[in-house]
């Protein structure tokens, strides 16, 4: 897999109340890597992953998939909200198919994957409850495992642990990070939080708080599943913190 995302600009507004999101952003994403989007609320992030996903336009830019342009959502990529956007009036086994009989997978097929996705995701004895019936936890793996039942080729993330507390936030990503080390995908994260940040990616990139722009890139080289307690993760969490900090005041 591979992500190209080329000079992509994005205005919002027309003449003089026109407001720059996205300024000529550029991103390569190859398999198997976790890249976090990290901002303050408003820096366009969101935007930039809605543009991914083919949800909107850039005014100008290309965004390449295998070397196809972007322009429309589709089965190549999938995507969890943060909210989990589950159907509530379909059972979490329902929730699951719905990708695959948008794509007309065979019926024995799809039983097989759900059997497949429901024993990834410790949801076995679950599918018939409806999304109100089940815990945060489980909404978002089946959120998780909705998205990757179209077997896409990227998996996008929007805040998808922004929407509960600290201890469950922290429970569900390492939740998370288990199912994904089960079956790996390149992933995108749009994020706010630093910590989440390290914890879950390969590279982070920081974006201005108001211009529209990525100003710098983060390799976290430490080894999974991560100790948050270690000096490693502490010196990383550190310099990102330091990071963030000269960013905002450096626009401030």
């Amino acid at each position: 897999m591979n992500l190209q995302v080329q000079g992509i600009t994005k205005h919002y507004g027309e003449n003089g109340s026109c407001k720059t999101v996205l300024q000529d952003i550029n991103v390569e994403v190859l398999g198997g890597e976790f890249v976090s989007l990290l901002g303050p609320s408003g820096c366009g992030k969101t935007t930039l992953l809605t543009i991914i996903a083919g949800f909107q336009q850039p005014c100008s830019g290309t965004v390449l998939l295998n070397g196809c342009k972007v322009d429309k959502p589709g089965p190549d990529r999938g995507v969890v909200f943060q909210d989990y956007a589950l159907f509530p009036w379909m059972t979490v086994g329902e929730n699951i198919l719905f990708p695959m009989q948008q794509q007309k997978i065979p019926q024995k097929l799809q039983d097989e994957k759900l059997h497949h996705y429901l024993e990834m995701a410790r949801l076995k004895g679950s599918e018939h409850l409806y999304p109100s019936q089940i815990s945060g936890g489980m909404k978002q793996r089946t959120a998780v495992v909705r998205a990757l039942a179209s077997e896409p080729e990227l998996l996008l993330m929007d805040e998808p642990f922004g929407a509960v507390d600290y201890q469950m936030r922290h429970n569900l990503q390492e939740e998370f990070e288990a199912l994904w080390q089960s079956n790996p995908k390149p992933v995108i994260m749009v994020t706010h939080d630093v910590d989440e940040a390290v914890y879950l990616s390969d590279r982070i990139l920081v974006m201005s708080t108001n211009r529209g722009e990525i100003v710098h890139e983060l390799l976290v080289d430490i080894d999974r599943p991560r100790n948050r307690r270690s000096n490693d993760y502490h010196a990383c969490l550190n310099k990102l913190t330091d990071i963030l900090k000269e960013n905002h005041k450096s626009q401030s």
